[in-house]
C-alpha cells in the first residue's frame, strides 16, 4: 500500500519486519525488492530480488527487476572499491547509453 501512496521508505521498512518474521514468503522479497528499486537502492533491490526468485523462481516480474536492477549496478561509476579505469569506462557507457537528444544545456 505505502508502494503505491509514494512512500517506498516505510513500504520497505514493512517488508524487512515481514520477511524477518517469515523467511520463506517470496512475496515479502519481491515486495522488499520493488520498494528498494524505488528507492534507487538497486544492490538492496538486486538481494531482495535473488531471496525472492530462490523462493519463487516462476516469478517473471521479480526476475525482470533483479535483471534491471544487475544492469544498472554493472554500469555505475560510483559504486564504492572501483579503480579510476573501471570508473571511467562505466561512465564511458553510461554516456553512450544516453539519449542523443540529451544535451548539458538541457541541465
Amino acid at each position: 500500500m505505502f508502494l503505491w501512496a509514494g512512500s517506498p521508505s516505510h513500504a520497505a521498512d514493512l517488508f524487512r519486519e515481514l520477511v524477518k518474521a517469515h523467511r520463506h514468503y517470496a512475496e515479502g522479497y519481491a515486495g522488499l525488492a520493488e520498494a528498494e528499486f524505488e528507492m534507487g537502492d538497486y544492490a538492496s533491490a538486486a538481494s531482495a530480488a535473488s531471496n525472492a526468485l530462490r523462493l519463487d523462481p516462476e516469478d517473471a516480474a521479480t526476475r525482470k527487476r533483479l535483471e534491471t536492477a544487475q544492469a544498472i549496478l554493472a554500469i555505475d561509476p560510483t559504486l564504492r572499491r572501483l579503480g579510476t579505469a573501471e570508473r571511467f569506462r562505466r561512465s564511458q557507457r553510461l554516456l553512450q547509453a544516453a539519449p542523443a537528444s540529451v544535451k548539458p544545456s538541457d541541465f
